[in-house]
């Protein structure tokens, strides 16, 4: 009878062992029969495309270089005249005995007026020809070689101080100076023959009233 319960026992253990040795089934995740276990898994990026060989724009434009006069950021529109440039700008101012007169000439070529002098005031302005610009480039083309002033000293009380400006260089003279350049001494007959033209143009020569071109 203990030999009996003994066998039984040992039975009993050895089927226990047993089932605490049985291998579990692996699950597998093959998202074509398992659509739940393939969500869980992270998608695959996609292939990076292969990069061709680089090309660079082309144009047929070149950038203009800076301070060339193209970029349009500090310059002014060329001339209008024969020769872009190739005049500037005169401004006269005159004052003593002869009365005050104030005249422009542009680069291209409009010329105005303001004169007061003698009892009369005139205002009045005319164009010249593209030939007589080209006459006033060459008159004034070694204007910057001239001296700052011509003014003797001390300055003569029964003349006119005349200043003339052209491209930024100021000539200043005096009408009873001994030394004046042969080419102020022109540029001022010059343009007081412009200063009369106007006025004739005009009809007021001969006027104690006020003349408008």
């Amino acid at each position: 009878m203990a030999k009996a319960i003994f066998r039984f026992g040992l039975a009993m253990v050895i089927g226990t062992a047993a089932v605490g040795c049985k291998e579990e089934p692996v699950a597998v995740t093959n998202p074509a029969t398992n659509p739940v276990a393939a969500s869980t898994q992270p998608a695959a990026a996609p292939a990076a495309p292969t990069a061709g060989p680089a090309t660079l724009p082309t144009s047929t434009d070149a950038a203009p270089a800076s301070g060339s006069g193209n970029d349009g950021l500090f310059t002014l529109p060329p001339s209008k005249g024969p020769a872009a440039h190739a005049f500037k700008q005169v401004t006269l101012l005159r004052s003593g005995v002869s009365g005050d007169l104030e005249m422009q000439l542009t680069g291209d070529g409009i010329y105005r007026v303001r004169d007061h002098g003698h009892g009369q005031s005139y205002s009045g302005s005319g164009k010249l020809e593209e030939a007589q610009i080209a006459e006033w480039a060459t008159l004034m083309k070694d204007w910057e070689s001239l001296k700052d002033s011509y003014v003797p000293t001390p300055a003569p009380d029964n003349a006119d101080k005349v200043d003339i400006m052209y491209g930024g260089k100021k000539v200043s003279f005096s009408t009873a100076g001994k030394e004046n350049p042969a080419v102020v001494s022109e540029v001022y007959k010059r343009l007081l023959a412009l200063n009369e033209q106007s006025k004739k143009e005009s009809g007021a020569v001969g006027t104690s009233g006020q003349g408008e071109k």
